[in-house]
């Protein structure tokens, strides 16, 4: 509860793989998850030579995080202020429509951002963003007519991650990686450039890197390219 208003999970459909373009309104849950889980993953080079009794584990990459939900859909009218209607087999085929079924114009299921209070999914701020990897889906209670009453969901979704932010949230230190920066309130691109190579000198490289017009106020939310730059040249 949050002001006296019941807090449900959302799930909002996107276009494109920045989440900019928004497919209308948010999908809510009827039911809150009874339970939900979260699976990460490191995965290393097993590989060993010919010949050797031991293997030399090499970190390869971190697995796209994945998120489990279990929630329900009902259609007894015994649960009260249950917000949709029909048999709990139209419920699931609504779900299905805005997680699951491909999406037109993009070939695929869409893109997706999870919400739920406080964002307890993630570390990130403004949401899990991801796609959908998996539904499994039981249905327990029929009326005498063979139609679906309830319906027990297990969703996975895997957290995906647009090659820009991935750069920001990696946090990469090295300044002969690329980097990507949102600018703060406030923020100066000499100051930011300085942070990123450790000498502000090089912020009107920067500028043209971003086809920048002024360096002095930058949009707060900008990201701002900072390139791989060669200090001996």
């Amino acid at each position: 509860m949050a002001d006296g208003k019941f807090i449900r999970v959302t799930i909002e459909a996107f276009s494109d793989k920045k989440l900019q373009n928004s497919l209308g309104k948010p999908y809510e849950l009827p039911l809150n998850p009874e339970q939900y889980s979260q699976n990460f993953k490191v995965e290393l080079d097993k590989s060993r030579g010919s010949g050797s009794a031991g293997t030399a584990l090499k970190f390869k990459s971190v697995a796209p995080e994945q998120l489990q939900l279990e929630f329900m859909f009902d259609s007894t009218g015994a649960i009260l202020d249950y917000p949709k209607k029909g048999t709990a087999h139209e419920q699931v085929n609504e779900f299905m429509a805005f997680v699951y079924d491909m999406h037109g114009p993009i070939h695929q299921p869409k893109f997706l951002k999870l919400k739920w209070g406080g964002n307890l999914f993630t570390h990130q701020e403004h949401g899990f963003d991801c796609i959908v990897s998996n539904l499994d889906i039981k249905y327990i209670l029929f009326n005498r007519k063979g139609e679906a009453l309830r319906a027990k969901v297990n969703a996975t979704f895997l957290r995906y991650i647009e090659q820009t932010k991935e750069t920001i949230i990696a946090d990469r230190q090295s300044p002969d990686l690329t980097h990507v920066r949102a600018a703060n309130d406030g923020d100066r691109l000499t100051l930011m450039t300085y942070n990123i190579y450790a000498d502000q000198s090089f912020y009107l490289k920067v500028a043209r890197a971003n086809n920048l017009t002024t360096f002095r106020k930058l949009k707060p939310g900008a990201e701002i390219f900072f390139p791989p730059i060669d200090k001996s040249a």
